[in-house]
């Protein structure tokens, strides 16, 4: 069975690549790099399917409510704004956006939709981590259910963190490309910029359900084990307790770190496209 996912997984990289292949056919989009670049592009969309099928479970509950549907909605809104609607001079005052324009007509039109297909899927799981928020909020968590949290909110924020950096590092080795091929190239702070925009969105996404998270656990750890004086005995069962749950400082440093993780991307990618 577990060759199975692996042959879909290789069927859809094979495909890929073959669409944009022909989709460069005949524009001297050729080169190393873009060679590169067209891997890349193949990948992320392994990656979409991978994290669509591990998620499965969970998406399927989150899309029932209304508040998965509105923070899906609130998060594609926000990917498209740098990417999508780059006509728009008000938008092109904010971002540094990649010249799609410089693109053969076909290829341009397949990264539109492969741009989209890829910021659908990061807002479904921006829909898990968001109804996740909205649940700690609404319910009083028990063990199980803060547990249960956590687990999802750390598959959200690492499914987000790589979604992410993948779209980021494709970003440069397009840029890349161009320049290989000598045509006008959009500016290598674009990638810089793609980066800090997408760290920026992570922190704006996982940050109230991980304060939330970690208020709910630290009140549960107050009720559980009281302590109006300090008592050596109960503040130990105290730390056991946040441990278990997930919520010492160590496991905040671990979720800042992905939070940071696509302009990390960024520099990487900048440092290797370097001649």
């Amino acid at each position: 069975m577990t060759l199975l996912p692996l042959l879909g997984a290789g069927l859809l990289y094979a495909g890929l690549s073959l669409t944009v292949g022909a989709a460069a056919k005949g524009s001297r989009f050729e080169s190393a790099i873009a060679d590169v670049w067209r891997a890349l592009v193949s990948a992320q969309g392994v990656i979409w399917a991978a994290a669509l099928w591990l998620n499965r479970a969970d998406l399927a509950r989150v899309f029932r409510t209304v508040v998965g549907w509105l923070y899906a909605g609130l998060v594609m809104v926000a990917l498209a704004l740098p990417t999508v609607v780059d006509e728009l001079s008000p938008i092109q005052a904010v971002f540094v956006l990649p010249k799609f324009a410089l693109l053969p007509l076909a290829l341009r039109h397949f990264l539109t939709g492969f741009v989209i297909v890829g910021s659908l899927v990061a807002s479904a799981i921006s829909a898990l981590v968001g109804v996740t928020l909205f649940e700690l909020l609404r319910d009083k968590p028990s063990y199980v259910s803060l547990i249960e949290a956590r687990q999802r909110l750390q598959r959200g924020i690492t499914t987000l963190s790589i979604l992410l950096v993948a779209a980021v590092g494709t970003t440069g080795w397009l840029q890349r490309s161009l320049e290989a091929i000598e045509k006008s190239s959009y500016a290598k702070e674009t990638v810089f910029t793609y980066g800090l925009y997408f760290s920026v969105l992570l922190l704006a996404v996982y940050l109230p359900a991980i304060a939330e998270f970690y208020r709910a656990a630290a009140s549960m750890a107050e009720t559980t084990f009281p302590m109006p004086l300090f008592d050596k005995a109960q503040a130990g069962q105290r730390g056991a307790l946040l441990k278990e749950l997930g919520a010492t400082k160590s496991d905040g440093l671990q979720a800042a770190f992905a939070t940071l993780s696509p302009i990390i991307g960024a520099i990487v990618s900048m440092s290797l496209g370097k001649e």
